[in-house]
């Protein structure tokens, strides 16, 4: 019965950073000024469509990452490491199977540029967040016992 109010912690914990920094701050803030996919849809779109579809979209799917996060962390009882690694292979998964955005379409026709390598920066510092800083976090200051 104690693994139930932990799970929460954990998973609020997972939740509010991978919402608040990787779609608040990285997807709503950042993205836009840097990401030709984003100013494109915006260009067409508007703001609210890109709030709507766009932000709407990865804030229901970080909110999936961190329920499997959360769940990863408290069974197998992984350090943070252990999941910024985790949470970084998953996010290439994800980008190189479904997502596909430009810079991928460049490595995989074998035409990498400078951006392309910009872009492989930037997105290994966004897929590191959802789950480490949380694991980090939840084991750095104690707030779940994982015995």
């Amino acid at each position: 019965m104690a693994d139930i109010p932990n799970g929460v912690k954990a998973y609020l914990m997972f939740a509010g950073v991978s919402v608040t920094i990787n779609v608040m701050f990285l997807e709503l803030v950042i993205a836009p000024m840097i990401a030709p996919e984003h100013q494109k849809v915006i260009a067409e779109h508007g703001w609210m469509y890109f709030f709507l579809n766009m932000i709407l979209g990865a804030m229901i799917l970080f909110l999936i990452i961190s329920l499997v996060g959360t769940i990863v962390f408290i069974k197998t009882g992984f350090r943070p490491r252990i999941m910024a690694i985790l949470s970084w292979v998953l996010g290439f998964v994800l980008e190189f199977t479904l997502m596909k955005p430009e810079w991928v379409q460049s490595i995989l026709n074998l035409a990498p540029t400078e951006d392309v390598i910009g872009a492989i920066i930037v997105s290994s510092i966004y897929w590191l967040i959802p789950w480490g800083l949380p694991a980090y976090l939840l084991t750095r200051f104690s707030i779940v016992s994982r015995e």
